[in-house]
């Protein structure tokens, strides 16, 4: 069994096409994302809650504050889903930004939010959920005092906390901001190059990361955690890059030697995406990077002001949210699997967005191309069967979208090669657009 997997080089893919939505759905700055239950769902300043069934119509929710911050801000810092549940995190702060009580707040929809008190003494900046549990971190100065406290608080519900970590540093700030569940295990990460790691959420070990730089983000996939450091010494040059570990305990520093802020990442459909901003004369520059290993990393070019802070993919979509209220969404991302059933024919599965036609084609040289059938991913996903493949020496498959009838330009997504098949081998399963080999 043999795949092959090409990309031509004067395709565009869907990683190299952002649309900033506008009108902005907030005036607000945004700070996190999350695509679950069939909707993305982003927390900002101002206490600003924003719903989306598909990342480009938003509806604003009000979350209800009961400590209202006259003159001051409600920071909601991350969001988090899990058992049925939205968890936002986040701090109230007075009109000289100090620190008044953390946030957090709850909801099965997206749109009935209810405020819960937490004891966490410091402003909480990320929630996850693994394991049946949700974690949250959070850490800053001690109100009236010069010593810096971390925490990490853990619930089974989003309702009920407890605190399972604490730190303290009186001489720099040295505590976890952000954290991931992958590999059966939570991964806490932030300040001062702190790297934290638990199986549940309540019983921590501290890693060494080999840095001591601010660690801004972190996320999990291809078998390996990537967490995005940030150097500015005073009077210096920023420089950012990434830390890598295939299990949270040995940590690989790479320099991505780019003067970029970078500020959130993700990894779905086997590409990292990590988001941030250059300083420039006009302001903030956006910087979006792709990566399918968290080694080589391409910049997008995008020319525009968004100041993104966080990303999330859903819907067939990157989406990246920011400053003022900017949401950048990236080009659809389609997908396809293909397996071998019993007797020799090939099953294949697509997803992508709702509603989206696809054109599936079969060859057997590359060159000549017959229409297999068509087919509307409903609810994001399509199958199909091709009977005819049992006995093929070799079969090609690619699906596409229709062409647009404004432009001759067709969007080819996934080209595969099934040779010497064997039972039961899961064939293939990639992304992006696919040229001629």
């Amino acid at each position: 069994m043999a795949v092959v997997l090409a990309r031509s080089a004067g395709a565009a893919g869907p990683l190299d096409q952002w649309t900033a939505i506008s009108p902005l759905p907030s005036g607000s700055p945004l700070n996190g994302l999350v695509c679950a239950n069939g909707q993305f769902v982003v927390a900002g300043d101002a206490g600003t809650i924003l719903t989306s069934p598909d990342a480009l119509a938003w509806f604003q929710q009000n979350p209800n504050l009961t400590n209202h911050n006259a003159g001051g801000n409600n920071r909601l810092s991350a969001v988090a889903y899990g058992n049925g549940q939205f968890v936002v995190v986040g701090a109230a702060y007075d009109s000289f930004g100090g620190f008044r009580s953390p946030l957090l707040l709850t909801s099965a929809d997206g749109t009935n939010w209810m405020q819960h008190s937490v004891k966490a003494g410091v402003p909480l900046t990320d929630v996850a959920y693994g394991n049946g549990a949700f974690v949250t971190v959070g850490g800053g100065l001690q109100p009236g005092t010069n010593t810096y406290v971390g925490v990490i608080l853990t619930s089974p519900d989003g309702v009920t906390w407890s605190r399972a970590f604490s730190t303290l540093a009186t001489s720099a700030a040295s505590y976890p901001t952000q954290l991931i569940y992958g590999d059966n295990q939570f991964v806490a990460v932030g300040y001062g190059g702190t790297v934290l790691t638990s199986p549940d959420g309540n019983a921590w070990t501290a890693q060494t990361s080999g840095t001591t730089d601010q660690l801004n983000a972190i996320a999990y996939g291809d078998h390996q955690f990537v967490a995005l450091w940030t150097d500015w010494p005073p009077g210096g040059t920023l420089d950012s890059g990434i830390l890598a570990s295939s299990n949270g305990v040995t940590w690989v520093v790479r320099d991505l030697d780019t003067t970029n802020r970078l500020t959130g990442i993700t990894f779905a459909n086997n590409q990292f995406v990590a988001v941030g901003f250059a300083f420039a004369p006009n302001g903030f520059l956006d910087a979006i990077l792709t990566s399918p290993d968290a080694i080589t990393w391409k910049p997008q070019s995008l020319g525009t002001h968004a100041e993104p802070q966080g990303v999330a993919y859903g819907d067939a979509r990157f989406v990246a949210v920011g400053g003022q209220g900017s949401v950048l969404v990236s080009g659809e991302v389609t997908t396809l699997n293909l397996a071998l059933l019993p007797g020799g024919a090939i099953q294949g599965l697509i997803a992508g967005s709702s509603g989206q036609t696809n054109i599936v084609e079969v060859s057997t040289n590359l060159v000549d191309w017959t229409t297999l059938t068509n087919l509307v991913t409903t609810n994001g996903t399509a199958s199909f069967t091709d009977v005819a493949a049992p006995g093929a020496q070799q079969r090609f498959y690619r699906a596409k979208t229709p062409p647009d009838p404004l432009s001759p330009k067709e969007s080819i997504r996934i080209r595969c090669r099934l040779r010497n098949l064997l039972p039961s081998n899961k064939i293939c399963r990639n992304h992006g657009s696919f040229g001629a080999l």
